[in-house]
């Protein structure tokens, strides 16, 4: 495969599927069938669209007391011994895929696979949503755009930062992207710093531990490293530690506003991390399947 191939595919990324799907025929019988995305007011009322933004504090369902990140207390401390995954490769092409677009079709949750799939129904078949990867792209992409200077929040008590020399140097080269992004940082003389506040989506009680992750990230990247580097992983670490995790079951309600918010992200395909955040069987792959 030509270098230039690759790199259009590298750009115009695919929702995995195993075979080519079939447009749609929205027949009489698929539409009462109720694979044409409709909720049942019965059962759930129809959720209207909503800014990415609107979704964070939706997706903890009525059963969960919410904690200052907006997760449940277990999923809280999951957060704090679950790492963040790395940066992975672009996905590889696969045979028979559907062709990157810059939206995803209309999806209509039909149920939870636990630990972490959202099973929907769309014109082209079925699509299974990893829920952690599609609210990280979706908190990814609300820090990412926030307009005007980003804010900040006081720790109510400061945390002391005892650095080595290396450290200390990057963290002083650097002070002013850290300022940028949200941070209030005071020299404390040497190589300590006080860390009085972090940005408001920080994750809480997190905030040594991904504060150092980042200085771990500047030393790892050295001078190459550009501003935008640093707030895409910045930005990145924070929706994961954020987004819900593994073994939280949604609502109908909450599944379909995170469906909604997902498709209103520039890039609903993959995580920041790289991954894929849904992958599709078509209709013509379900009957090859049953051999229908």
């Amino acid at each position: 495969m030509t270098l230039a191939l690759r790199e259009a595919l590298r750009v115009k990324e695919i929702i995995p599927a195993t075979k080519v799907s079939r447009p749609f025929l929205e027949s009489k019988e698929h539409k009462e069938s109720g694979l044409q995305l409709t909720i049942n007011p019965q059962q759930d009322q129809q959720v209207p669209p909503r800014e990415p933004e609107m979704v964070v504090s939706e997706l903890v369902t009525a059963k969960y007391e919410t904690t200052g990140s907006g997760l449940s207390p277990e999923a809280a401390d999951r957060s704090k011994k679950e790492p963040c995954p790395e940066e992975a490769e672009p996905a590889e092409e696969t045979t028979g895929a559907l062709p990157r677009k810059n939206e995803l079709p209309v999806l209509n949750a039909l149920a939870h696979l636990p630990p972490v799939y959202i099973l929907a129904a769309g014109g082209e078949g079925l699509y299974i949503v990893d829920q952690h990867a599609a609210h990280e792209r979706i908190l990814y992409e609300s820090y990412l755009n926030q307009k005007g200077p980003k804010q900040s929040q006081c720790l109510l008590i400061p945390l002391m930062l005892e650095l080595d020399y290396r450290d200390a140097t990057v963290l002083t080269q650097r002070l002013i992207w850290f300022s940028d992004a949200g941070f209030i940082l005071e020299h404390f003389g040497g190589n300590s710093f006080l860390l009085r506040g972090v940005p408001t989506c920080f994750p809480a009680g997190q905030e040594k531990n991904l504060f150092l992750d980042l200085l771990d990230y500047f030393r790892e990247r050295g001078q190459e490293l550009a501003q935008a580097d640093f707030e895409h992983q910045l930005y990145a670490s924070i929706a994961c530690r954020n987004a819900v995790k593994a073994g939280e079951k949604l609502s109908k309600s909450s599944m379909d506003a995170l469906l909604e918010s997902l498709a209103q992200t520039e890039n609903p395909f993959t995580c920041p991390h790289g991954r894929p955040t849904i992958i599709h069987l078509s209709y013509r792959d379900l009957e090859n399947r049953f051999k229908r």
